[in-house]
């Protein structure tokens, strides 16, 4: 429909961030859920970590308590590629928050793995 005109080489390290969701909500899942039932019940709550769109609606000082969830910060970072902003901050933010999420998560799924 060409609405908007996005450069694909600026948005390969922004996809790389968001690709690292999806290990942290399969450990999420494996960590948490005990059975499938359970695993149903998390991937449902799995809906409050997706706070991307939620932080783009409010006021700049308060999209920053947003920015733990690993969703917010791909998104971040796109819109302010298209708006002609440093993007490249919010990608750096990104990769150290999903990192974060990655070493916690695999700090317990080892617990409970190999308890």
């Amino acid at each position: 429909m060409n609405l908007i005109d996005v450069p694909v080489l600026e948005l390969l390290p922004i996809s790389l961030v968001a690709a690292l969701g999806v290990p942290i909500f399969t450990l999420i899942l494996a960590t948490v859920a005990g059975n499938k039932v359970q695993g149903f019940a998390v991937m449902k709550a799995g809906r409050l970590l997706s706070g991307a769109l939620r932080g783009l609606v409010y006021l700049e000082p308060w999209q920053g308590l947003i920015g733990v969830f690993p969703t917010y910060w791909p998104v971040k970072a796109f819109w302010v590629m298209l708006d002609g902003g440093n993007w490249w901050a919010y990608v750096g933010l990104g990769l150290l928050v999903n990192l974060v999420w990655l070493g916690v998560l695999l700090r317990r799924f080892n617990k409970v793995v190999y308890r």
